[in-house]
């Protein structure tokens, strides 16, 4: 199973885990961020985008010559191109330097990429699954 189909639309598995991972990210930042009376969000948005921006960046770079050859296709990101475990690991990355910098944020921002993970996990076992 790779997608899901409602009606005449089809959304694959790893699109929705995606859009889902960053709404728990989101959700989950801002109720730690509350209680613990400190806003994490923007450097939450800060993270994800990072994440996405070097996910684009190693999937074109491993592709490179198709899109020297039509270097607009660089930001047409219907091709689907990312690389997941550049994605990942430039959010792991991003989110502990923001962490280790930022004492006051750690708790919400580590609990946000915690949550968003594990919805990429079970993103990914959906997908695996018979």
């Amino acid at each position: 199973m790779d997608a899901i189909n409602i009606g005449p639309l089809s959304f694959s598995i790893p699109l929705l885990a995606t859009f889902g991972a960053v709404t728990a990210s989101v959700y989950t930042g801002r109720r730690l961020g509350r209680a613990s009376g400190v806003d994490a969000e923007l450097t939450l948005w800060f993270v994800i985008l990072f994440a996405f921006l070097v996910a684009r960046a190693v999937f074109v770079a491993s592709y490179a010559e198709l899109y020297l050859v039509t270097p607009l296709g660089i930001v047409d990101i219907r091709d689907g191109g990312f690389s997941a475990p550049a994605g990942i690991v430039s959010m792991l990355t991003a989110g502990a330097w923001f962490a280790w910098r930022r004492a006051a944020i750690r708790k919400p921002l580590l609990g946000a990429v915690a949550a968003g993970g594990l919805v990429l996990l079970l993103g990914a076992a959906i997908r695996l699954a018979p």
